[in-house]
């Protein structure tokens, strides 16, 4: 269903369909840590040795799980006062000031301290503006992040300075294959940001024909200038998928794929 790879490599992945998580690490045999519950769909490292779930559709809440030794930390639900549909969740994140959960892929609420304390709000008032956000924050804290398709074979990036201090950029990426939807969104602390395009030709004579089909990663460097791109195979099996490729911290693109032989993740250096 998704990955989220370390600070030291370790590439866990959230394997639904057997309620568990698998943990790779570097030199050690790979384990499994159960899953308490069977509608988890992403989870995000928060560099503590917790795995951060998000359980959208089943009990609406999200559960920290301790990857040592699989117990439950911490657990808040997604309520009405924060989120008016737990339906309506596109995400969950992991920063150094606890987790935040993405909304209809246009804004950031910050459900959660570090220790996994609920962020309160303030009595009969709004949420306050320093845990909302306008897209997902970049892995540097500098810019809020947001991408959309523009026409049939570009979508733009915008970054937007966090607090409306001077920088971020808007980007415009193009693509020679019509761009059929974004599918990823990511950035790392070096300042470089990640999007993830689904890529769809199909014969003009025969709608039913695809001619070319991928995947294609497209990085951008701090300034929005595009650095480098990369094609990825797309996914063959049945299985549902909710987040499938991460920028990790060293610039490398880890993608978990699924086909009809079982699921791989595939680790490519730009």
């Amino acid at each position: 269903m998704a990955l989220d790879v370390g600070a030291g490599g370790e590439i866990v992945v959230l394997d639904q369909v057997n309620s568990r998580m698998q943990v790779f690490a570097p030199g050690l045999p790979p384990r499994a840590v159960p899953l308490p519950g069977r509608t988890f769909q992403d989870l995000a490292l928060d560099g503590r040795g917790l795995a951060v779930l998000l359980d959208r559709v089943g009990a609406g809440a999200v559960v920290a799980v301790d990857l040592g030794d699989g117990r439950v930390r911490w657990r808040q639900s997604l309520d009405r006062e924060l989120v008016p549909e737990a339906g309506g969740v596109t995400g969950v994140f992991a920063y150094d000031d606890g987790t935040w959960v993405e909304v209809e892929h246009t804004r950031l609420v910050h459900l959660a301290d570090m220790h996994g304390n609920a962020v309160a709000l303030p009595p009969g008032g709004d949420r306050p503006l320093a845990h909302q956000g306008e897209g997902r924050r970049s892995a540097d804290g500098r810019n809020w992040l947001r991408a959309a398709r523009l026409d049939a074979n570009s979508a733009e990036v915008i970054a937007k300075p966090v607090g409306g201090s001077l920088g971020g950029f808007r980007s415009v990426v193009q693509f020679e294959t019509p761009l059929r939807t974004l599918r990823g969104l990511d950035s790392i602390r070096s300042g470089r940001t990640l999007l993830l395009a689904s890529l769809w030709r199909e014969d003009p004579a025969d709608a039913d024909r695809v001619l070319d089909e991928r995947l294609q990663a497209v990085v951008l460097g701090g300034d929005g200038t595009e650095v480098t791109r990369v094609d990825l195979r797309p996914a063959t099996g049945p299985e549902e998928q909710f987040r499938t490729v991460r920028f990790a911290a060293d610039g490398a693109v880890y993608h978990l794929r699924c086909a009809a032989d079982g699921a791989s993740v595939v680790k490519v250096t730009p």
